[in-house]
């Protein structure tokens, strides 16, 4: 056998005599022998000392100096030796391929029968297997199987160097009786070590796992919490532990731990009463109770007060079972979701922001739902808006909710040192603010200020800026909790805070011009005019949008033109006219600005290009401003100009006009065009009424994800008519709104008129034509149909293309 490793020698009792001993010894020993085996499982601390228990417990029943325990690994096909002892010193090593070995251990294990050979009959043995016998030969060897369930686990052995007559076939009846003994006993123990082995690791992973795993017992209390509870909730496992996750029968309930800030007499507070957000604990509830009652798994995302003070978003996922009593427990494992949920809230808050600005009436509406949307990923029990006023340097706030009241609502000097303000802070450095009540003391105490009203706990501000100029601040602050915000709701107010500035500022200039719109309808009424003046105020102020959009760019490319660039490398050649053969040749400042003058074309060429391109963008609109006058002028005589016109010309070069407003809104347009002769038709009409289906299309997929929002727009022949059809993906018309839709002054929008598809369907009405309108109800789609009487003959020929 090859070597391993040696064992050390056990202190044993070696039985009297050789052979078995006497009758009524033997059967005293015999016995002591099999209970010391049996309960060795129980007393050994491990294999190893399983093994010498084993070993000492058959010294008392037979000579076994020289003894081995063999264990078979089938699925390795190996012997081991993890137990031996040998007076030759001799190192007992695996046999590996047992199963084509001939080794007397491997034919033990093989056959499954014991063997009892003197050294002749082994000689004999192995030169029958044509095999040398290793190291020194015994004088006598006696092996038997260990079988569990009749499967051979291995073998255990007893040999002898110096008595052949050592043992006999007593010894071999004696080996056999105890040999299933010891076989159970190192399963046991193996199945044992393995099962500690997988204790351990399970409870190493729950330890160190990242979600809160947790148990409860039949009284619904926590009966295990594992330590990530600490990072979820705050609050370590022996404080959680005890308390009532659920309660299966309020009356009836004996946690006998709580959390020492429960002051229940009763012991009667829930996990839900405690820790989850009062918004959300009859759902928590509820579906304990779902679980319990149909003995099923549940799920669900909820939010829980951390420390008493922060919300933080978390999953829960659990499982009812019943115990062997038939009583009901939880098994579950507790997620931290609180960064995708945050994620998701502000993306949110961003939107419900953004949309505000059409859903509001006024300014008042707007901060009112500007302070609810924020109450979804910060607390804003403190909560103001302050708006500065450059010239005069002076801070109002519109909108302030305050727990104590002692703020006014107008400030004046914001930025001069003398101001004891927060606020001016903000305003003066342009970055946020996070303060305690400390930092703020000392901050005072150098400026030799003393505060001007009740000071918060914390305060935390950022400013709301537009274009870098700052128009105001938005603020929570707390007076009770010091530890309320931190770096992350930082982070929060300031990645909102452009999105508020940019509503306000919509919103601001949506009421000045509701306001200049309402003075003007006054006028026109006054004068008889109410729904000309509306009409031009429609359409105009479509244009105008178009207007602002391109000028912006002008402005854009203006400010980043390579003018200033030229100018210093023109200002490089006068510093050196007089030189200039040598400097063009010899300096490399002045073979730089070749490649510079160079390369310089295709930079101005290109951007002169792109300022044509909006500059006939604003031509065209401003040209339209005019025919919207004139038309509206000669509203009632026939005197607008008709001529003819491609209807596939005068889509394209609306589509081309509103170009940035569908880019901006990322809006698929799909055209399909059926090539037409041109017919007679007033073509500022014609466009106006496509620019407001366009503009109502984008309003009615502002609410749906930007990759499907798509406007199909068709041009073909029909039963006589050309039809213009434009389908868009929003949101749809319902079925008690649709014959409304063209009805003077009705609207489905906050802030809309009900002027554009009036004065639509009565500007085709003038041009002999029909404006129809279809829709499956609401989150279906809409479709505008422009219907004109032709005589035109149908060229087959389709073009399709996508902007």
């Amino acid at each position: 056998m090859a070597h391993k490793h040696n064992k050390t020698q056990a202190d044993v009792t070696v039985c009297p005599g050789s052979g078995a001993p006497g009758p009524n010894t033997g059967v005293e020993h015999y016995l002591n022998a099999l209970f010391s085996i049996s309960n060795a499982v129980n007393t050994a601390y491990s294999l190893d000392d399983l093994y010498q228990s084993i070993h000492k417990s058959l010294n008392t029943i037979i000579d076994a100096t020289n003894f081995f325990i063999a264990i078979y690994d089938k699925k390795e096909d190996r012997i081991l030796f993890p137990y031996y002892m040998d007076e030759t010193g001799e190192n007992f090593s695996e046999i590996k391929n047992a199963s084509k070995s001939s080794s007397m251990s491997s034919e033990v294990i093989k056959t499954g029968k014991p063997l009892f050979f003197n050294k002749y009959k082994l000689k004999e043995h192995a030169n029958k297997k044509n095999q040398e016998i290793l190291g020194n030969p015994p004088e006598i060897w006696l092996g038997v199987p260990l079988k569990v369930k009749n499967t051979i686990i291995g073998a255990m052995a007893v040999q002898s160097y110096t008595d052949p007559d050592r043992y006999n076939e007593r010894d071999k009846e004696i080996l056999i009786s105890v040999s299933d003994q010891v076989a159970l006993a190192i399963e046991r123990k193996k199945n044992q070590e393995k099962l500690k082995k997988s204790e351990n690791r399970y409870r190493n992973l729950l330890e160190n796992i990242d979600s809160m795993i947790f148990s409860t017992d039949v009284n619904g209390c926590f009966s295990y919490v594992s330590p990530a509870v600490k990072n979820i909730t705050g609050y370590e496992p022996k404080k959680i532990t005890g308390v009532f996750h659920h309660r299966i029968d309020r009356k009836n309930s004996n946690c006998n731990n709580r959390v020492d800030f429960i002051q229940d007499k009763k012991n009667s507070v829930l996990f839900s009463e405690q820790f989850i957000h009062p918004d959300d604990r009859n759902h928590f509830e509820n579906k304990i109770k779902e679980a319990l009652d149909s003995n099923s798994s549940y799920e669900i995302e909820y939010r829980i007060v951390k420390n008493n003070v922060k919300a933080k978003w978390i999953y829960e996922k659990g499982l009812v079972i019943e115990n062997d009593n038939g009583q009901k427990i939880i098994e579950g494992i507790v997620y931290d979701i609180h960064d995708r949920k945050h994620a998701e809230e502000i993306n949110q808050v961003l939107f419900s922001i953004s949309n505000a600005v059409n859903t509001t009436f006024n300014l008042d509406d707007l901060f009112e739902s500007i302070h609810k949307s924020l109450g979804r990923v910060i607390d804003v029990t403190n909560f103001f808006i302050a708006l500065y006023h450059k010239e005069k340097d002076s801070l109002t706030l519109p909108y302030v909710v305050d727990e104590v009241g002692d703020i006014l609502k107008e400030y004046n000097n914001i930025t001069s040192s003398s101001s004891p303000s927060h606020t001016a802070i903000v305003i003066k450095t342009g970055q946020p603010v996070l303060h305690k009540k400390q930092d703020f003391l000392d901050y005072l105490k150098k400026k030799n200020l003393k505060p001007a009203m009740t000071l918060s706990e914390i305060w935390l501000g950022a400013p709301l800026k537009i274009k870098n100029e700052i128009i105001g601040v938005i603020v929570v602050h707390s007076f009770k909790h010091p530890d309320l915000y931190d770096q992350r709701d930082l982070d929060v107010l300031l990645s909102v805070s452009e999105q508020v500035a940019l509503a306000i500022e919509r919103k601001q200039a949506d009421v000045q011009l509701q306001i200049t719109q309402k003075e003007l309808i006054e006028k026109a009424h006054l004068a008889g005019m109410s729904e000309i003046a509306t009409g031009i105020l429609h359409n105009v102020g479509n244009i105008l949008n178009n207007i602002k959009v391109s000028t912006e760019l002008i402005d854009n490319l203006n400010k980043n033109s390579k003018i200033e660039s030229f100018t210093k490398a023109n200002n490089l050649l006068r510093e050196n006219f007089d030189s200039l053969d040598k400097f063009v040749s010899d300096n490399p400042k002045g073979k730089k600005l070749m490649q510079y003058y160079l390369e310089l074309e295709d930079c101005l060429v290109d951007e002169n290009n792109q300022i044509q391109e909006h500059i006939n963008r604003l031509i065209k609109s401003i040209e339209l401003i005019t025919s919207v006058i004139v038309a509206q002028q000669s509203f009632a005589s026939t005197s607008s100009l008709t001529e003819e016109y491609s209807f596939e010309e005068i889509i394209k070069e609306t589509l081309t006009m509103k170009s940035d407003l569908i880019n901006q809104n990322k809006i698929d347009v799909i055209t399909s065009y059926a090539s037409l002769e041109k017919i007679p038709v007033q073509k500022i009409k014609l466009m106006h009424i496509l620019i407001n289906i366009i503009h109502n299309a984008r309003d009615a997929m502002f609410s749906i994800p930007r990759d499907k929002r798509k406007l199909y727009i068709s041009l073909k022949k029909s039963n006589g008519f050309i039809q213009i059809k434009i389908k868009d993906t929003g949101e749809g018309i319902s079925k008690k709104n649709i014959n409304k839709i063209f009805t003077h002054g009705f609207t489905t929008k906050m802030d809309g008129r009900g002027f554009g598809l009036h004065n639509s369907a009565n500007a085709m009405m003038e041009m002999n034509g029909k404006l129809k309108v279809e829709s499956d109800g609401s989150d279906k789609g809409t479709t505008f149909i422009l219907e004109f009487p032709s005589k035109v003959k149908h060229v087959k020929r389709r073009s399709n293309h996508k902007m």
